[in-house]
């Protein structure tokens, strides 16, 4: 059976460091309330084996990862993201009330790991069907975080929804488009990292003022 884990990400603003790893850090940069931080170990990390993930509590901040606050303190970044885990994002509920922006999909700002031999990463997009599906091919565009549907910068792409090295099928609950959805349904496809990159679409810039 596959293990899987769900991250969250969040602009990152890191507010104290308590130790080479551990720290404390605010999602907005002008919010200086000690009760809206949120505590983590950057050492905690999704580098841990798949049957250790119930200890991980945010993605890695180097190659392969999208987390981009440290690693380490005190030579580590202070502002970028944090893609944090389900458990960290139940816990620090409270400060996180305000997240994801109004309009904008927690999908769009989620990622899936899953383990079923090897380790495969998955990223949210909002896409609205803006033609008719041909077979299990969806004509797909692109709403970025921030965006609305129809926006001349919305990328528009041919995803095959059966091919599961390009797209997490629905089934396991995080893709809602299917080859079925009606032109014009807006919804969540999980796209694989390889399928990112070949389609030129990359994760939200979070937050997306310092290009993160």
């Amino acid at each position: 059976m596959a293990t899987q884990l769900l991250l969250t990400g969040v602009p990152a603003f890191v507010a104290h460091v308590t130790g080479s790893t551990a720290i404390q850090f605010a999602i907005d940069e002008n919010d200086f309330n000690p009760a809206n931080l949120i505590s983590v170990d950057l050492a905690n990390n999704t580098s841990l084996p798949p049957a250790q993930w119930g200890n991980v509590e945010v993605d890695i901040s180097t190659a392969g990862g999208y987390s981009t606050i440290g690693p380490r303190f005190r030579s580590g970044a202070y502002i970028g993201a944090a893609y944090i885990a389900e458990k960290v994002r139940i816990k620090f509920a409270g400060a996180l009330a305000d997240w994801p922006p109004a309009g904008d999909d927690i999908y769009q700002y989620q990622a899936v790991l899953r383990a079923n031999g090897d380790v495969r990463r998955f990223h949210g997009f909002k896409v609205n069907v803006f033609a008719p599906t041909t077979g299990t091919v969806a004509h797909l565009e692109f709403i970025r975080p921030g965006g609305t549907a129809g926006s001349s910068v919305n990328p528009r792409r041919w995803i095959d929804l059966a091919d599961a090295s390009v797209v997490d099928p629905a089934t396991n609950g995080f893709t809602t488009i299917t080859a079925q959805s009606p032109v014009g349904t807006i919804g969540a496809v999980f796209l694989t990292s390889t399928a990112m990159a070949s389609q030129s679409l990359d994760k939200p810039k979070v937050p997306t003022a310092f290009g993160m």
